[in-house]
């Protein structure tokens, strides 16, 4: 049987074990750009799930950046956001998510060009000024929702969030660490979440 000090000695350097592996505590949000091309190529990191041929016909209804794209492949199907660089105007790589390193290449069939009409018509659409992307503190990865979601008042449920539910609105970024309002739709109890990182 081992001594009581001894004991002692061995639980207290387990839990310093412990407080050491604890992650720090996120005291501001941290920004980050989803880039998936590198002047030589596609970045360490990233994987190409699938490549196919297709066409961008409008920037991305998810993002303001300028070389971010909505596209769609010979079936039809709409990947957005998109992304090129000036070394891969032609094969913009369609994000699967803001938070995987999976990408589908889509090698495209001609220059891409805005459609401007259709640009303004969708203009109500577009997410801008505010994330792609929230990963919160708990946690949770949170998307921006395309298309139609509802609403609170006059707040839009614009992330839709793998556990927490909804994010409403955009974040409120009038401090180091971005707030956000959640909800558990339909049940319309509003609480405040922390934000840790914002994808753009």
């Amino acid at each position: 049987m081992l001594p009581a000090m001894r004991v002692l000695g061995i639980i207290c350097a387990i839990v310093f074990a412990l407080a050491a592996s604890t992650p720090a505590a996120i005291t501001r949000t941290s920004v980050a750009l989803f880039s998936p091309w590198s002047s030589s190529g596609l970045r360490n990191g990233f994987i190409v799930s699938e490549r196919v041929k297709g066409s961008c016909w409008i920037h991305s209804l998810v993002s303001e950046r300028s070389n971010a794209w909505r596209c769609m492949d010979t079936d039809h199907t709409i990947y957005d956001p998109c992304f090129v660089s000036s070394f891969h105007e032609r094969t913009p790589a369609c994000a699967e998510g803001p938070f995987s390193n999976r990408v589908t290449v889509l090698t495209a069939a001609k220059p891409l060009t805005d459609n401007v009409k259709l640009t303004e018509k969708l203009w109500g659409l577009r997410l801008r000024g505010a994330p792609w992307g929230l990963r919160l503190v708990n946690g949770d990865a949170c998307v921006f929702a395309q298309g139609a979601t509802d609403a609170i008042g006059d707040e839009r449920l614009n992330y839709a969030c793998a556990k927490t539910g909804w994010i409403l609105g955009v974040p409120d970024r009038s401090t180091d660490m971005w707030m956000a309002h959640s909800v558990n739709w339909p049940n319309k109890h509003v609480k405040q979440v922390e934000i840790a990182t914002a994808i753009f």
